[in-house]
């Protein structure tokens, strides 16, 4: 479900589970994150429509994100820089899984429906279905 706030048609929505306070919003503007629950956000440097997003559960600082036009993108810096992740060139991204057990490992679902797989933090992407 889309959902119009200030920021724009939020898509997407990732909480840092070390932070219940930090929020990141992927929306038809861009990424954008909250450190006070959603009061105030801050836009960070992806413009394009972000759709899918997930944080590393063993390391906050370790974000996933999808934006249109720019692909499959990854920060090890809580989001201020980016470094595209050429491994999938699949369709557009609409959920991303991290694995809790096993942080290297990701699932993605894009928007035909097919289900990718990584197990090496994204790099490479093996179709399941």
């Amino acid at each position: 479900e889309i959902v119009n706030t200030n920021i724009g048609n939020i898509v997407t929505l990732a909480t840092n589970r070390s932070n219940e306070n930090t929020v990141f919003a992927g929306t038809t503007t861009g990424l954008h994150v909250s450190n006070d629950s959603g009061s105030s956000w801050d836009k960070l440097n992806l413009s394009d429509a972000v759709t899918a997003l997930s944080i590393n559960p063993t390391n906050d600082l370790e974000v996933y994100a999808y934006a249109n036009g720019q692909g499959l993108l990854t920060s090890i810096d809580g989001g201020k820089t980016w470094k595209q992740l050429n491994g999938y060139k699949g369709n557009t991204v609409m959920h991303f899984a991290i694995d809790p057990q096993i942080p290297t490992t990701a699932y993605l679902i894009n928007q035909t429906l097919e289900i990718h797989k990584t197990s090496d933090s994204g790099q490479t992407w093996s179709k399941l279905r």
